[in-house]
């Protein structure tokens, strides 16, 4: 595991939304000695994903004054930034559910949209995002484009004949050029076998409105919410495959299970990840939420064979951020995994690309040398 004084283990200790007294002594020491590299500390944000909420966490618990001040103002201007930005987002997405409402149109705010909307965070700048996420029902695709084109948005040129969408869960992006605001669309929130643990019916019975100014805006019910954030991670994203996720997906996964009443999610949760055939991966996620941040987790969930994948992230994560050799064992397990999950994860089902592209757009994708960096000995 990490050691108390690895800048991974300090930046997540820091993002924890409740603090033991002898994790505050913990900080205070670590941030407030000479050899504090705050230069990693802020790199391993950037590269999850939390630098604004890391920062306002610091502020929650009166450690911000520990930072160089340098870094303290440069910090507030980006937030100050990110928070007009995500107000822009804000306004463009009501613009969009006052279009969507009068055609009668149901849809569902996504990941960063439903994070802002509602507020999980507590301040609007806390969460960074790069577009509006949009589920809407496979029937009412043509009219949510024809919506989209005639409030401004467009499909770039690469993406209109990208048979990459073809079969995917969700639609080339759109982009207003004028508000420099990406919206996309879902059709199905997961791929292939995934697909099966999110029904569309439940998902729409069971969401939420939430007031937005001039109108109202729905999420995911929080259980829908939970068991999207694992499988984006650990499916769509390959972060099973790879051992590399944002502690921004943790973040979330955190704040959305002490809202809700755990004793009753768990359950629910393991028993959908089984219908879409995740339920491992949905395990070893939540144990992981638990060494990082915290997060409840059932006691049952961690056994022997989990708690090895678990190790397993921690190596990965270290490696990701702090260019620690990786174990042979984490090398081997890449090198096993990593062409027959990109096959049967992205190629194998769709059946209506031909067969020569298929494998020429996989051979090409799995020859990349990003993919085979991380499985190099060092």
């Amino acid at each position: 595991m990490l050691a108390s004084n690895n800048p991974l283990s300090i930046l997540t200790i820091s993002l924890q939304s409740e603090l033991s007294v002898q994790q505050h002594l913990q900080l205070c020491d670590n941030l407030g000695s000479q050899f504090c590299s705050w230069e990693t500390l802020l790199f391993l944000a950037n590269l999850h994903r939390v630098t604004l909420l890391w920062y306002l966490r610091l502020q929650q618990n009166d450690l911000a004054c520990c930072m160089p001040m340098a870094l303290r103002e440069y910090l507030d201007a980006l937030l100050e930034q990110n928070r007009v930005r995500n107000r822009n987002h804000l306004a463009a997405l009501e613009t969009c559910q006052v279009a969507f409402g009068r055609e009668r149109l149901e849809v569902i705010l996504l990941k960063g949209a439903a994070a802002l909307a509602d507020d999980l965070y507590g301040d609007p700048g806390a969460r960074l995002m790069g577009d509006i996420d949009l589920l809407i029902l496979p029937s009412q695709q043509d009219q949510v484009d024809q919506i989209l084109r005639h409030l401004g948005f467009q499909v770039a040129k690469v993406y209109q004949d990208n048979r990459f969408y073809l079969g995917h869960h969700h639609l080339p992006p759109y982009h207003h050029p004028e508000w420099q605001v990406c919206v996309e669309v879902h059709l199905e929130i997961a791929d292939f076998r995934a697909r099966t643990a999110f029904p569309t019916e439940r998902l729409f019975a069971r969401a939420h409105g939430i007031p937005l100014s001039a109108t109202t805006v729905k999420t995911l019910q929080d259980m829908d919410r939970l068991l999207h954030n694992a499988c984006h991670t650990m499916v769509n994203d390959a972060g099973w495959l790879y051992s590399r996720c944002s502690l921004l997906e943790w973040a979330e996964w955190d704040q959305l299970l002490r809202r809700a009443d755990s004793t009753a999610v768990f359950p629910e949760l393991l028993k959908h990840a089984r219908e879409g055939g995740f339920a491992e991966q949905l395990k070893v996620y939540a144990l992981l939420g638990n060494r990082l941040l915290a997060s409840p987790v059932p006691v049952e969930w961690d056994d022997r064979r989990a708690e090895r994948h678990v190790r397993r992230f921690l190596a990965g994560l270290g490696w990701w951020g702090t260019a620690a050799k990786q174990p042979a064992v984490v090398r081997r397990y890449y090198l096993m995994h990593i062409l027959t999950h990109t096959w049967h994860t992205h190629y194998l089902k769709r059946q209506d690309v031909p067969l020569l592209h298929l494998l020429g757009y996989f051979l090409k994708l799995a020859a990349r040398p990003t993919n085979w960096e991380r499985i190099k000995p060092r």
